[in-house]
């Protein structure tokens, strides 16, 4: 059992050799999510020169970041549902009320960048 749990941490300290010289935090965090069913976390932060809490502060931003943008997509798929469901009628002012209406917490001018995104430009028609 000694002579494995040596050559786990000599296997261990090869591959972070490199890491340290040459990768950034990101991306030694994202070394330590990969590998941490092989080696503790405790150790490998060490080993990386890195703190424990910064590696659990980056998962929970990642976590967010992932959730930001699960939140987003359906808000677009919801938000060109509408455009075409009033045939292109509505700009964001309109769309923006009826998300409000379902519930969305959210603001005209980012319904409106997500309409730009998406070509989405409401054919208004003229009085006259």
């Amino acid at each position: 059992m000694g002579a494995e749990l040596q050559r786990d941490h000599a296997e261990f300290a090869q591959k972070t050799e490199c890491l340290i010289q040459s990768q950034s935090k990101e991306q030694r965090f994202q070394f330590i999510e990969d590998h941490h069913s092989e080696f503790s976390v405790e150790k490998m932060c060490k080993l990386l020169q890195v703190s424990r809490s910064g590696y659990y502060k980056w998962l929970l931003g990642k976590a967010d970041e992932n959730s930001y943008q699960k939140r987003r997509a359906a808000l677009t798929n919801r938000i060109i549902s509408l455009f075409r469901d009033y045939d292109g009628k509505y700009g964001s002012p309109k769309i923006t009320e009826y998300l409000r209406q379902e519930g969305w917490v959210l603001s005209e001018r980012f319904v409106g960048r997500i309409m730009k995104e998406n070509g989405l430009k409401a054919n208004l028609k003229r009085r006259g």
